[in-house]
């Protein structure tokens, strides 16, 4: 997989610690897949009970849930949680934020990608009239650009250890690294519980 043609989940393999791992919102498993054929143990919860189906099929542990009704109590902790293209989905993405907390190891990780609303494409729909966060996604309920979702992270009780952003060729699906600006189409930010 190229540099220039990975898509979004695939920037936050790298991020992934240890060797117990939850993703929530997982799709149809790939981050999952690539996970498990490393050696790590792989947990995903996923809302559409198709993908669950065809996640259960490609060998990969994964219950079908609303993360925001789901009891992850019985889960056990992770070294890292993932959520990649979910927190933008959540009516109360707090909410989950402090539930997750119980479910993250001493020094586990949450990895969480979204979209930047900086994003300079925005801007130029914006100028020209149009609505483009219910144009690329009618069911997004949150917007951030990278400083309004660490501030938000902040106060969830979370701290910022690692952050990283990735362009995307408008139209396409080509996604690269970027440095943190209006040409990030995705935010990535690696936290983990303040100490208390």
């Amino acid at each position: 997989m190229g540099e220039f043609d990975k898509e979004e989940w695939a920037y936050a393999l790298p991020l992934v610690k240890g060797n117990r791992v939850l993703d929530i919102g997982c799709g149809r498993g790939k981050l999952l897949a690539r996970l498990k054929s490393s050696g790590m143990e792989v947990y995903g919860i996923e809302l559409d009970p198709d993908r669950v189906k065809e996640c259960v099929e490609k060998g990969l542990n994964v219950v079908q849930g609303d993360i925001e009704k789901y009891n992850t109590k019985n889960l056990g902790q992770f070294d890292t949680i993932a959520m990649t293209s979910l927190i933008e989905h959540l009516e109360n993405p707090l909410a989950v934020l402090n539930k997750v907390k119980a479910n993250l190891k001493p020094d586990g990780r949450l990895v969480l990608l979204t979209p930047n609303v900086n994003w300079f494409l925005w801007h130029i729909y914006g100028l020209l009239g149009k609505t483009p966060f219910a144009w690329i996604s009618p069911d997004h309920t949150q917007f951030w650009d990278y400083t309004t979702f660490r501030c938000f992270l902040e106060k969830a009780g979370y701290e910022i250890t690692e952050n990283n952003s990735i362009g995307k060729i408008p139209w396409t699906s080509h996604y690269f690294k970027v440095p943190l600006s209006c040409l990030a189409f995705d935010i990535i930010i690696v936290v983990k519980l303040k100490k208390t």
